[in-house]
């Protein structure tokens, strides 16, 4: 087994790290995209569903989130059971919620060099899918420990690589992302900076939304078609291949949220059943195709 490399936020000797920042929105929309701004209430969806319980049964009563986004899970599931909600993003994106949801508790700052300064600590501080895109993570470490009181819970979210791109993976093809950790890495580097997890557990990264009646009338019209849109639409997001981690600053324990590890079985489960759907994916994009080429001989 290869050996962590500490100095890589203990991420394995052979993975290279992208170098370059693609998530630094340098003019409005060019990163916020019409499409990931309809899609962002579907993405992390379970953390902040998790946070929601979290929220309700520890009776928090005040939450920041890092890295908000659009703000839409913030202010539909965690608003309605905690009034004082903080949402920090880049400065388009912020407006956006601002104007969106008419509270001034949105507010901008770069996340990769934090400069915002704020007097109020938080019950709870949300992270989610935020630490794999930023350069130096120790300085989104800090800027988290920076709100927290003596009893802050911390969630923070991100993708597990070694279900999601395979074992052998040493970079993330996924140019927005700088580095991604497996299970065991990413615990080793949050207890290396001294942070106290409560809960470790894999959850689904993506909420699918199936119109069941829409489906089956355009499945009759155009079958090849629809089930090769089906099988490409977030197929692997169907599985669980983010990791969630419930923290805290201090070392009391919450009897409520078990540490949760994970057995090699699952682990292997998961694996198998995400190169299952991306051969499915396959297939169906190597049938399609060729249908397509027969229909256009044809004409």
């Amino acid at each position: 087994m290869e050996t962590m490399n500490e100095s890589n936020y203990f991420i394995k000797a052979s993975y290279k790290p992208n170098s370059t920042i693609e998530t630094i929105e340098t003019e409005y929309r060019k990163y916020w995209t019409i499409h990931r701004i309809s899609q962002s209430y579907y993405s992390q969806y379970y953390v902040y569903k998790f946070c929601r319980k979290l929220v309700k049964e520890e009776k928090l009563k005040s939450v920041l989130d890092i890295g908000c986004g659009t703000g839409i899970k913030l202010m539909k599931l965690i608003y309605p059971v905690c009034d004082e909600v903080y949402g920090i993003d880049q400065q388009g994106i912020i407006q956006y919620c601002r104007k969106m949801y008419g509270l001034e508790t949105f507010l901008a700052d770069d996340i990769e060099n934090p400069t915002l300064s704020l007097k109020k600590k938080f019950d709870l501080i949300i992270c989610a899918d935020v630490i794999e895109h930023i350069l130096n993570p120790d300085n989104l470490l800090s800027y988290i420990r920076k709100f927290c009181h003596n009893n802050t819970y911390i969630v923070i979210s991100t993708p597990e690589r070694d279900i999601l791109r395979g074992r052998e993976c040493d970079f993330s093809p996924k140019k927005t992302h700088i580095r991604e950790w497996n299970i065991k890495e990413f615990r080793h580097y949050l207890e290396s900076r001294k942070f106290n997890i409560l809960c470790h557990k894999l959850i689904k990264s993506f909420k699918i939304l199936i119109t069941l009646n829409n489906s089956v009338s355009n499945l009759k019209k155009d079958f090849i078609t629809q089930l090769y849109k089906f099988s490409r639409f977030r197929s692997l997001k169907l599985l669980k291949h983010s990791q969630l981690v419930l923290l805290k600053t201090n070392h009391s324990k919450a009897l409520s949220w078990e540490i949760s590890d994970f057995p090699k079985s699952i682990v292997f489960i998961e694996k198998l059943a995400n190169h299952f759907i991306i051969g499915l994916h396959y297939f169906l994009f190597k049938v399609y195709t060729s249908l397509k080429k027969i229909h256009y001989k044809k004409i």
